[in-house]
């Protein structure tokens, strides 16, 4: 473990999991109003380096088709939609959320870039922020109590990834942005495929293992969340939620 990843990556993620933690054990009020204002100052933070971007002559370079732009989507639909898009919203953050994680700590340059160089530019900053708040966003979800997973969670995910294929595939072969490793793997054996067998079997086989991942650790989740302990919890909620 270096120190730049235990300094820019594991001790601000322990900082932000036990914040969210903490702000979980206030009313529903409380909890959405920081919510509320964490996305508005994601949202204004984002126009800010499309701003920047364009007057440094690498707009094209911040065109918001990463899959990382798409917690602007879940995180808005679940602090501010209701009944089925919430829902939806709730369950794209929670994946996206632990797909985020879990990249960022095989690999954290992959998202955030080198942690030394955080801070000298405007977008690497802004890059690093977006991506700690919106893993506050999935903690405060995760400790709220709020969420609960549907039978079409793994579904929904697998459409959703696909309607963001629809647009960064193109996006990427157009602006020559490598999103999400469309056009060179990060993976090497992945990469391998590709050259092999060309673009169009590679991100097939990538998106159905990236789905079918989705939907054994939603079963997991599930699994899980029936066990004896999740469940006595759940009735503890249940009889102490009307006396607020």
């Amino acid at each position: 473990m270096t120190t730049q990843f235990l300094g820019a990556v594991l001790l601000p993620y322990l900082a932000i999991a036990a914040a969210a933690l903490l702000l979980g054990k206030y009313g529903g009020r409380a909890r959405g109003l920081v919510a509320r204002w964490v996305f508005a100052l994601m949202l204004f933070a984002g126009i800010a380096k499309q701003i920047v971007a364009v007057r440094t002559g690498v707009w094209h370079t911040m065109v918001p088709l990463h899959f990382s732009s798409t917690f602007y989507l879940t995180v808005g639909c679940s602090v501010f939609a209701k009944n089925f898009l919430r829902r939806a919203g709730q369950s794209l953050l929670f994946v996206s959320g632990v797909l985020m994680t879990v990249v960022l700590f095989v690999d954290p340059v992959a998202v955030l870039g080198d942690p030394a160089l955080v801070f000298t530019s405007h977008i690497r900053a802004h890059g690093y922020f977006f991506h700690m708040a919106a893993a506050f966003q999935m903690f405060v979800l995760l400790f709220s109590g709020e969420m609960s997973l549907g039978r079409y969670d793994a579904h929904i995910f697998a459409l959703f990834v696909a309607a963001w294929c629809a647009l960064a595939i193109p996006g990427a072969f157009y602006f020559r942005i490598n999103f999400m490793g469309i056009l060179v793997s990060y993976i090497p054996l992945l990469e391998r495929l590709r050259l092999a067998a060309g673009t169009p079997l590679y991100l097939t086989v990538c998106y159905s293992l990236l789905v079918l991942s989705v939907y054994a650790f939603l079963f997991v989740c599930k699994k899980l969340s029936r066990m004896p302990v999740f469940r006595a919890k759940k009735r503890t909620l249940r009889k102490v939620e009307p006396l607020f």
